[in-house]
């Protein structure tokens, strides 16, 4: 599984799919992570959530929901993250964790449409791109009207 998505976003998702839902009695220690569809899904206490990233590989795993959202929050100051897992573990940058369970095998838990990819920002978060240079000055413009 390989995907980029906004920090910001992704840690209101596990935020959210942490809460407790009526009528149980604790919160699910464990945190599903998925990425298919152009998407990324969080699934916790018996609530997904998802939104669009820019998945670069499909897959499914499972890890300890406070830990990563402990180690999500480090990245505060990054806008886009680029997550990699498979069997060996997770991988945020250098930074690595182990998985309880990976797949690379997984479906969305709906349909959705897919849209291209337009905004090449997230390809290239840490590039600034080059600023244009300015035109020179114009002497003797005529007019055409």
């Amino acid at each position: 599984m390989k995907f980029t998505l906004e920090q910001s976003v992704l840690v209101k998702l596990v935020k959210q799919v942490g809460k407790k839902i009526p009528g149980q009695k604790r919160k699910d220690p464990t945190l599903r992570l998925f990425a298919c569809k152009a998407r990324v899904f969080v699934e916790c206490n018996q609530t997904v959530a998802g939104m669009e990233a820019l998945v670069l590989e499909d897959g499914d795993c499972t890890l300890p929901r406070v830990q990563f959202l402990e180690i999500l929050q480090t990245y505060r100051g990054k806008e886009h993250l680029t997550l990699e897992a498979d069997a060996r573990g997770l991988r945020i940058g250098s930074f690595s964790m182990s998985v309880s369970r990976y797949s690379s095998q997984v479906e969305a838990p709906g349909k959705f449409r897919v849209f291209p990819v337009t905004d090449l920002k997230a390809l290239f978060p840490d590039t600034t791109p080059p600023q244009p240079e300015p035109l020179p000055p114009q002497r003797g413009k005529r007019n055409l009207g």
